[in-house]
């Protein structure tokens, strides 16, 4: 059976996930905490938002933001990851990139996961508190 692509956007999606696997736990963590301060600073913006078109329009830019500037989230990783081995087919000729197994995929969600709480819940969620409920609370 000839595919339109020819496996063209199956060999992206396993070479997207073999580049994601391929950072150690320090830049892994790093880049997850990025992606997260980027995904909750558009949620933030979005619910500052008075209209349908407000809210998507302050949501498009940080998320678009977080695979164009290649910083990952534990989500995105698993829908990747997931569709790299799941295209795993005896119709397409195209192997699985060694970097991709089970303990670097579980590796790399773990580190990521660690920097999206860092992210999110520590600078994004820290620095929110302190704006808008710390001073609040002692009036």
């Amino acid at each position: 059976m000839v595919n339109i692509y020819d496996g063209a956007l199956i060999d992206v999606a396993k070479t997207i996930s073999a580049e994601k696997a391929s950072f150690n736990p320090l830049q892994t963590t790093i880049i997850g905490i990025f992606g997260n301060m980027l995904i909750c600073t558009g949620l933030w913006l979005a619910m500052a938002g008075r209209s349908v078109t407000d809210k998507f329009i302050a949501l498009l830019v940080p998320v678009a933001a977080v695979p164009a500037l290649n910083f990952q989230h534990s989500t995105g990783n698993m829908f990747q990851f997931f569709l790299a081995l799941v295209t795993e087919s005896p119709n397409v000729d195209l192997e699985l990139p060694s970097e991709i197994t089970l303990w670097t995929v579980s590796s790399n969600l773990f580190f990521v996961s660690i920097g999206n709480i860092i992210g999110g819940g520590l600078f994004i969620a820290v620095i929110y508190y302190y704006v808008f409920i710390y001073e609040t609370r002692f009036d």
